[in-house]
C-alpha cells in the first residue's frame, strides 16, 4: 500500500460525526487548539509553548456507547483498560509500512467507554474497536475546557495519529507530542482547520517576540 493508497481509504472513526466545530457539528475541539490552557494545564511554560503547545488531536463527541471504528486498516499495538488512566481506556492502531514513502502511521483512540479489540490483534477499516466514554481525565462541559459543548460528564473521543520513519522517527516534529491534523487524512487534505490553526498561533508568536523587541 502506498502513502496515497492509504490516505484514499483512511475514515473517520466515528462514522456519523459531522466534521464541523460544535454546535454546528460534533467537533468540541481542534488540532492545535488552546495552545494557552495547554501549556498551562502542562506546565509548559515559556512563550514558545505559550502559543505552539496546543491540543494534540482532535474532540468528537456524537454519544455515549457510539461504536468507535478502525480508521484503517492495521495491528492493535497497544490496549489501555484502566479507566483512571489520564486518557482512560485507550487503543493504539499501526498501519502498514508504506510501499513508497517507508512511513508509517499510529492513531490514537482515547476515553473509550468499552474495548473490543485486543494487542496484536489485526483489524480491518470500520471494525468497532470499542464504544465512546468519558473515562481518564475529562472535563465536563461548561468549563473553559469545552466552552458550551454539551455538559455530560465530557464523553467524547480524543483522536490523534503520528506519521513515523521505519526506524520511529516522527515525520512532523512539533509541540504536539509530534501528532499530525488528523482531519488531514479524514478529508484528504481537503479541510485541514488545525494546521491553519498552528499557522495563526506561529503568526501570534512572531508578533508578540517583534513587539518585545519593539518592532
Amino acid at each position: 500500500m502506498t502513502r496515497e493508497q492509504f490516505i484514499k481509504e483512511f475514515q473517520s472513526p466515528l462514522e456519523n460525526a459531522v466534521l464541523r466545530k460544535y454546535p454546528n457539528g460534533n467537533v468540541l475541539q481542534w488540532w492545535a487548539e488552546n495552545s494557552r490552557l495547554y501549556s498551562e494545564a502542562f506546565n509548559k511554560e515559556g512563550e514558545f509553548n505559550k502559543y505552539l503547545y496546543g491540543h494534540n488531536g482532535i474532540d468528537l463527541y456524537t454519544f455515549e456507547n457510539d461504536l468507535v471504528r478502525a480508521s484503517h486498516d492495521g495491528q492493535i499495538i497497544v490496549v489501555e483498560d484502566d479507566r483512571f488512566h489520564p486518557n482512560g481506556k485507550f487503543v493504539r492502531l499501526q498501519s502498514v509500512i508504506f510501499e513508497d514513502t517507508k512511513t508509517y502511521v499510529i492513531t490514537f483512540y482515547g476515553h473509550l467507554k468499552d474495548i473490543y479489540v485486543k494487542p496484536f490483534q489485526n483489524v480491518k477499516k470500520g471494525e468497532p474497536l470499542g464504544t465512546l466514554g468519558n473515562t481518564g481525565f475529562i472535563i465536563s462541559g461548561g468549563t473553559r475546557y469545552w466552552g458550551d459543548a454539551p455538559a455530560n460528564k465530557g464523553s467524547h473521543l480524543h483522536f490523534s495519529g503520528k506519521e513515523l520513519t521505519k526506524i520511529g522517527e516522527p515525520v512532523f516534529k512539533n509541540p504536539m507530542g509530534d501528532t499530525f491534523d488528523p482531519m488531514q487524512f479524514i478529508t484528504k487534505g481537503s479541510d485541514t482547520p488545525g494546521y491553519q490553526i498552528l499557522l495563526q498561533n506561529m503568526a501570534s508568536l512572531l508578533r508578540s517576540n517583534l513587539r518585545r523587541l519593539g518592532l
